[in-house]
């Protein structure tokens, strides 16, 4: 990211979600579900492009990763974790990471993006559990 933003921790550019993103995404679930064949596997990552898309096209979360993986016999159990915006701010802050620093920067812009977009329905929507944090 250095190389193509000047900042070693974008996570939120538009080149970052275009260009890399979809590429880092995919790669992790292929990964993930040629193990998972073999292997219970746990994959910990927003996949909230991966939300948005499941919605759009009116499917589980779970669906969507297993065509993106082409497996789709790989058993897939999607959990949306769900916590307060200043419950997330505390952990972001206590966590850090440097990674976090702009959107602790500027949580106003982030937490409408992100937080209080419409991921907060769509999240719930298209996963097989909610866990309330």
């Amino acid at each position: 990211m250095s190389q193509l933003t000047g900042d070693p921790h974008d996570r939120d550019s538009d080149i970052y979600r275009t260009v890399v993103s979809p590429h880092l995404y995919a790669a992790l679930v292929r990964h993930a579900a040629t193990v998972a064949e073999h292997w219970p596997v746990i994959i910990d990552a927003p996949f909230l492009g991966y939300v948005r898309a499941a919605a759009s096209r009116g499917v589980s979360l779970a669906e969507h990763i297993r065509s993106i993986a082409g497996a789709p016999t790989v058993p897939i159990c999607a959990i949306w974790l769900d916590a307060a915006p200043s419950q997330i701010r505390a952990r972001m802050s206590l966590r850090g990471a440097d990674r976090d620093q702009p959107k602790l920067s500027d949580w106003h812009t982030y937490r409408n993006a992100v937080l209080d977009s419409d991921l907060s329905r769509l999240g719930p929507a298209v996963t097989d559990y909610l866990v309330s944090n």
